[in-house]
């Protein structure tokens, strides 16, 4: 069976518990990062292995993912999932 390809999108602390999670799993792997934060999305980008964006839709025009977890501030969360879920990807859009 095939992993499923996650991307991150926010690279601050909650998605620091994610890297962690993602580190046990066989059938899901981080196959991208998005922040608009460059320093973050490149030291998490570097850790994981794994591409790293600053523009959701960069990250949407380039990679091919299955789903994202939406680990921004809340401010965004809706904003960014509905972009998601409009590029046809399945979302976890963590709290609140």
């Amino acid at each position: 069976m095939t992993a499923l390809r996650f991307a991150v999108v926010g690279a601050g602390a909650i998605a620091r518990a994610y890297e962690a999670a993602f580190q046990s799993l066989k059938l899901g792997r981080v196959a991208a990062v998005c922040d608009v934060d460059a320093n973050a999305v490149a030291a998490f980008a570097e850790r994981v292995g794994c591409p790293g964006y600053t523009s959701l839709g960069d990250l949407l025009a380039h990679e091919d993912i299955d789903a994202a977890v939406v680990c921004s501030p809340p401010a965004t969360h809706e904003e960014i999932s509905c972009q998601l879920l409009d590029a046809g990807k399945h979302v976890l859009c963590e709290k609140p």
